[in-house]
């Protein structure tokens, strides 16, 4: 039994003397993910999302109008049937945006991590990864003409180019440009994210 104690303290003290062992005996020790938070919504971001709720409120609103037009006209008809157009249409409107609210709330960036393999974009369904290994160049941008639309945010210019905005605003943020595509980043606090990812590519 000394014995094999013997053989398991050598094989311990060989791994521990060797410059591999230590090496990754640093690597795990150091934090594997960075993480940064997202910034919260401008004020261009919020009017996007007020003009496209009045939008849909004048839409239903003119559609009601015609109904309730076409139903006055119409022999027969009567009170009730305008409360169901009205159902209706109300109906529509709190699905449409209900579905959109599921699609923000799914899709939106909640954190970045720069982690050993790129940057990952947490989301609560399907997190994104941009690899180090596609990364040409990353830089701070003042702003971007993006458009908030139908809970997602995009380029404004569908000629834009292919673009990925994994963002939360216009303003303040980091450009990513890969060998396939520009993606956009949001965090609180830019330089730092910049910082961290210009590290991991050194």
């Amino acid at each position: 039994m000394m014995n094999a104690f013997l053989r398991v303290f050598r094989s311990t003290l060989k791994k521990a003397l060797s410059p591999a062992w230590g090496r990754n005996k640093m690597e795990n020790e150091q934090d594997p993910e960075v993480d940064f938070s997202v910034a919260p919504w401008d004020d261009e971001i919020r009017l996007h999302v007020k003009n496209w709720l009045k939008y849909f409120a004048y839409i239903a609103l003119i559609g009601i109008l015609i109904g309730a037009t076409g139903i006055l006209i119409s022999p027969g008809a009567g009170l009730a049937d305008l409360r169901k157009l009205i159902f209706f249409i109300a109906m529509i409107f709190i699905v449409l945006w209900s579905a959109i609210g599921m699609i923000y709330f799914f899709f939106t960036p909640r954190r970045y991590s720069v982690s050993l393999k790129g940057i990952v974009i947490n989301r609560p369904v399907r997190r994104a990864v941009i690899p180090f290994s596609e990364i040409r160049k990353v830089t701070l941008v003042n702003h971007v003409p993006l458009w908030w639309l139908f809970g997602l945010i995009g380029p404004a210019d569908p000629f834009f180019g292919p673009v990925n905005a994994y963002v939360t605003r216009c303003t303040g943020l980091v450009r990513v440009d890969t060998v396939k595509r520009v993606c956009y980043l949001s965090p609180r606090d830019p330089a730092a994210l910049v910082e961290a990812v210009r590290q991991r590519l050194e």
